[in-house]
């Protein structure tokens, strides 16, 4: 896939795909082998991963990021009624209309989901950032995530759209983001599916012996929806690599210094020979 006018090598261009609206950063050259696809969890878009993009494919990767039903007018409207298996299709389909085995890195719920397209062997290796457990790798939410999770339980019971007002997403998810950016982060949330939270707070299964590709796991201190110590236990159901970064929460891909993390990912993908070395860009970009 060439650049053009349009879509010059290492710019974000947004445009959608199979019918889902997304951005797509293409690698800059040489091009490394693999591409790279970003997938966001709940009450979020695709537009997280924007800065991501711009950084891989500034060390030669074809970027991309889509957002799934129920957000940015697609419908149902604020996801009312979707499932988790409507997310992993809707994954799916992304993956088919891009063609071959990417690297897939997964942010909450797309990490999860990221976990089960390995399982069904679509995906060349997996980086889960700050993921959520599958089945059996579960912890119990920390105590300063519990208002909010009450406050939201009659929904969840019901599966019914959940929106976070301001006051309860800086809790539960954006609080170690300074103050000063928080507003702009929450902006970027949007309604979701109660059905789907209920069922990833279940357990989704995930059979470990079907994941054979290397896998590296994310988690910060401080987040207050996926605590570190269900990321360990994740880590050790995969025998994956893990990184733990203290005093970071639940959107550490958007927390300031999320750059440091992205250089990890790129040097553990050096690592495992999944990418050729770069000089580290991220500083300029």
């Amino acid at each position: 896939m060439g650049g053009t006018a349009e879509d010059p090598h290492g710019h974000v261009v947004h445009h959608e795909l199979a019918g889902f609206p997304g951005s797509r950063a293409l690698g800059v050259e040489p091009k490394q082998e693999a591409t790279v696809v970003f997938v966001h969890g709940l009450w979020r878009t695709h537009r997280d991963f924007d800065p991501w993009l711009r950084l891989f494919a500034s060390w030669g990767f074809d970027s991309y990021a889509y957002s799934r039903q129920g957000r940015l007018g697609l419908p149902p409207s604020r996801a009312q009624g979707l499932s988790f298996e409507a997310g992993l299709q809707d994954s799916e389909r992304i993956l088919d209309a891009l063609g071959g085995r990417p690297i897939l890195a997964g942010h909450s719920m797309g990490g999860l989901l990221a976990q089960k397209l390995a399982e069904a062997g679509r995906v060349r290796a997996s980086v889960l950032l700050a993921p959520a457990s599958p089945k059996g790798a579960q912890v119990p939410p920390p105590a300063a995530a519990l208002p909010v999770l009450l406050a939201i339980l009659p929904r969840l019971a019901r599966g019914r759209s959940i929106g976070f007002s301001y006051r309860q997403a800086s809790r539960i998810f954006l609080n170690a983001v300074p103050e000063a950016d928080r507003r702009r982060a929450y902006e970027g949330s949007v309604p979701d599916s109660g059905l789907a939270a209920r069922q990833v707070l279940a357990g989704i299964p995930v059979d470990e012996s079907r994941v054979d590709i290397p896998v590296l796991c994310l988690a910060g201190t401080e987040d207050r929806l996926v605590p570190v110590a269900g990321v360990r236990k994740l880590a050790a159901k995969y025998c994956a690599d893990l990184r733990e970064y203290v005093g970071r929460g639940h959107f550490l891909i958007g927390e300031p210094g999320w750059e440091t993390l992205a250089a990890d990912v790129f040097r553990w993908l050096v690592e495992h020979r999944l990418a050729a070395a770069r000089e580290p860009v991220y500083e300029r970009v």
